[in-house]
């Protein structure tokens, strides 16, 4: 049986938070699901039991990686970051130099594409 893990969706797009939110508990996942930077990171701060982050980069409020820069500089320990977003492949990987991951899934995805995503950010933290 594969391992399932508790997920915080950082997602502002409400048909791909609603459908992330119907497809992950299909496979097992726990998801908790915030649609602002500032929600995010109040996720963060109070759930220890978080163990992946799936972070779309462009949130309504600001960018998702404000969250990482703010809790790096905070020295804040968080669960390993998944960079989630319909971005050029060449701005997802500087986003994802900037908060220190290099797990990058390009949008649109396909659930098991995440999936995979999810196992292999969990495994290699």
């Amino acid at each position: 049986m594969n391992r399932t893990f508790n997920v915080l969706l950082v997602e502002d797009d409400p048909v791909l938070g609603e459908a992330a939110m119907e497809a992950l508990p299909l496979l097992g996942h726990r998801v908790t699901w915030v649609t602002t930077a500032a929600a995010a990171f109040d996720a963060l701060l109070v759930s220890h039991s978080l163990e992946v982050v799936l972070l779309d980069l462009r949130l309504g409020d600001v960018s998702g990686e404000t969250i990482f820069e703010k809790m790096q500089l905070l020295s804040i320990t968080y669960p390993p970051v998944i960079v989630l977003s319909a971005e050029p492949a060449s701005v997802l990987r500087l986003a994802a130099q900037r908060i220190k991951t290099s797990h990058i899934v390009q949008k649109p995805a396909s659930i098991q594409e995440i999936d995979r995503a999810l196992r292999h950010a969990v495994e290699s933290a």
